[in-house]
């Protein structure tokens, strides 16, 4: 019986341990996936905000001289 109890001590520490790097991987997962998720939504607001930036007209060279 007490070679059963060490049996059952240690498959519940490598379920543990197992369990625990999963975790640690799906967060670094997910973590990576925010981390692009800001970059693009980062770019594609610079993009946009530049694109409905109105552009300047050059200045009127026949205005100055009038």
């Amino acid at each position: 019986m007490n070679k059963l109890k060490t049996a059952g001590v240690i498959f519940l520490i490598a379920l543990a341990l197992g369990a625990g790097w999963a975790l640690w991987m799906g967060l670094k997962l997910l973590a990576w996936i925010a981390a692009a998720g800001l970059v693009i939504g980062i770019v594609a607001g610079a993009a946009l905000k530049s694109r409905s930036r109105p552009k300047l007209a050059a200045p009127d060279d026949n205005a100055r001289l009038g």
